[in-house]
C-alpha cells in the first residue's frame, strides 16, 4: 500500500514538472503488457549501451521524435520531444524502460516541438495494422 502511494505521488510530481515546461497533460498510460515490454531485454540493453557513453551524451531518436541526454549515472534527460500522440507515447515507454532499471527520466527540461508532419518524426500513430508492439523500437 506505502509503495502505491509513493508511485501516486511519484507521478503527480512528474505530470506538475513536465505540465510545468509548456507539455500539456500526463504521459500517456501503458497497459501492463506493454510496461512488460518495455521491460524485456532488448530495451534494458538500449538503455545500458546509452548510460554508458557517459555524462553529457547526447542523441537524437528522429523515428520517435525525441532527443535525450545522459544526465547523470542514473538519469536520462529528456530533452525535446516533438508534440505528437505517438511522441508523446514513446516517453512513456521509455520512462517505463527506465524504471525496471531503477534508473530516472528528467522530464525538467522537455521542450516541445511542432509536429511538422513529415521530415524525420514518425507519421505514425502506432504500429501498422496486423503488426504487434514487437515491431517498434522503441528505445
Amino acid at each position: 500500500m506505502e509503495g502505491k502511494k509513493q508511485e501516486n505521488n511519484e507521478g503527480r510530481k512528474t505530470n506538475a514538472i513536465w505540465e510545468a515546461r509548456g507539455v500539456e497533460g500526463p504521459l500517456p498510460e501503458l497497459s501492463r503488457f506493454e510496461r512488460h515490454w518495455a521491460g524485456n531485454p532488448n530495451q534494458k540493453s538500449w538503455a545500458f549501451k546509452n548510460m554508458s557513453a557517459g555524462v553529457g551524451h547526447v542523441w537524437h531518436m528522429d523515428d520517435i521524435g525525441l532527443v535525450l541526454q545522459v544526465a547523470s549515472e542514473d538519469t536520462i534527460r529528456l530533452l525535446t520531444v516533438v508534440d505528437h500522440d505517438y511522441c508523446m507515447k514513446m516517453v512513456s515507454f521509455v520512462k517505463a524502460t527506465l524504471e525496471s532499471l531503477d534508473l530516472n527520466l528528467d522530464l525538467s527540461q522537455a521542450i516541445k516541438r511542432p509536429y511538422s508532419g513529415g521530415g524525420g518524426e514518425s507519421k505514425s500513430d502506432g504500429p501498422a495494422k496486423g503488426q504487434d508492439l514487437h515491431g517498434v523500437e522503441v528505445v
